[in-house]
């Protein structure tokens, strides 16, 4: 099967919604974060981590901390929820997941759709 641009078959990413950031405690300089996000009081987003909400929307709990190198993402109508108090390891992604609160997901896992 070939894809072509006009396709329907691809989703449309959601860039016209801008993340609000306001909450969170730390958000490093070169921490990715686009689209349909939603930061947690006192959250933080370090160096080199990728939060993608252009497909879904995701959600960052309070005083959650995703760490250097991380990436979070998610497929249409399959959102990615972090609750409160969760780790998100060096290089873990975690992708249309929903992880519940005080989970540490650890360096370098990979945690994939529908996980809870």
């Amino acid at each position: 099967m070939s894809l072509s641009k006009s396709s329907s078959s691809l989703p449309t990413p959601s860039l016209l919604k801008q993340p609000d950031l306001s909450a969170a405690a730390f958000v490093a300089s070169n921490a990715t974060v686009i689209g349909q996000v939603d930061i947690g009081t006192g959250a933080s987003i370090w160096y080199g981590a990728v939060v993608r909400g252009d497909v879904e929307s995701i959600q960052v709990g309070e005083h959650t901390n995703i760490q250097d190198g991380a990436i979070l993402h998610g497929d249409p109508d399959q959102p990615t929820v972090l609750e409160a108090y969760v780790t998100v390891g060096h290089r873990a992604v975690v992708h249309s997941a929903h992880i519940e609160t005080g989970c540490l997901i650890g360096i370098g896992a990979i945690v994939l759709n529908g996980v809870r």
